[in-house]
């Protein structure tokens, strides 16, 4: 079985086989129509889709210096890894 969620299942032998880093990306069309946002606040004025895998992924966190801040993003879209 390979998965994305965060599995608690005391008989599974679990192994990381790799980091999967998430990134913001954008049509160039919509940002056209919508424009693109300047701060990270901007982003719940877009329509953002957001991925509900495992724990905490409603927020998403953005590097500031050497601060991290957590952002809670307001999704027009939310999925799953089903």
């Amino acid at each position: 079985m390979l998965t994305l969620r965060f599995v608690s299942d005391p008989s599974l032998i679990l192994r990381r086989l790799n980091n999967i880093e998430h990134g913001i990306f954008s049509a160039p069309s919509y940002l056209t129509r919508r424009g693109t946002p300047r701060t990270y606040a901007d982003l719940n004025s877009h329509n953002c889709i957001v991925w509900i895998g495992g724990p905490g992924l409603q927020r998403w966190p953005f590097r500031q210096g050497k601060d991290i801040r957590q952002l809670k993003i307001a999704a027009r879209v939310v999925t799953d890894d089903t």
